[in-house]
């Protein structure tokens, strides 16, 4: 993986704002950002991308390595407008920006409860071995043991799906997953036991 950020040198040798970003992948490909007429190509080719998507995609890029904020792209994406959208629109534009990413999809990650993060080498933030989208459970899956739950789970909390994805990807609803999500978080795998959920969810009463 490499990656490289152009900059204008002045005549005084000062180093100032960047104008390009170049990120390098095995096997030749190639994510590139003009800066200047705000274009996103992957490998020569324009990813045809929103005008939000390329903003969200760009501050990711300048900020590599550290959490990017929801509240952080609404300031990028509405900083001169009175109302704001609600939080949530951001979570559907990365939906969208990494379906257009291809293969440097991996380098967008989700950073549970904060925000998204750009990587450099795209590498998984998990040591578990399952914890791949092949090694994930089956889409049309009937039987949610809590060992399944809590690799759905675990793949939001990694990056390795969004939160729609998940949702998208296994015919969810949006307060199933969050329950899911706070019974792991709140009292680990035994938690996500269908007759455990219904006593921690009454006790919560």
């Amino acid at each position: 993986m490499e990656v490289d950020v152009e900059h204008t040198i002045t005549d005084q040798g000062e180093t100032t704002e960047a104008t390009s970003y170049q990120c390098q992948k095995g096997e030749g490909r190639t994510l590139f950002l003009d800066f200047a007429s705000s274009v996103c190509a992957i490998d020569g080719a324009p990813a045809r991308l929103t005008g939000a998507e390329y903003k969200m995609l760009k501050l990711l890029t300048e900020n590599t390595g550290s959490v990017v904020t929801r509240d952080m792209f609404l300031n990028r994406l509405y900083k001169d407008r009175l109302e704001e959208p609600e939080v949530r629109i951001i979570d559907v534009f990365i939906c969208h920006l990494r379906k257009k990413l291809g293969s440097f999809a991996s380098n967008l990650k989700s950073v549970w409860g904060r925000g998204y993060k750009w990587l450099e080498g795209g590498e998984a933030v998990t040591k578990k071995s399952y914890q791949t989208i092949n090694g994930l459970p089956p889409t049309d899956s009937k039987r949610w043991n809590s060992r399944r739950k809590e690799e759905v789970v675990l793949a939001v909390k990694n990056g390795l799906l969004s939160f729609e994805e998940a949702c998208s990807r296994y015919s969810l609803t949006t307060t199933e997953l969050e329950r899911w999500q706070t019974q792991l978080k709140l009292h680990g795998r035994k938690g996500l036991r269908e007759t455990k959920m219904q006593d921690y969810v009454r006790q919560a009463y």
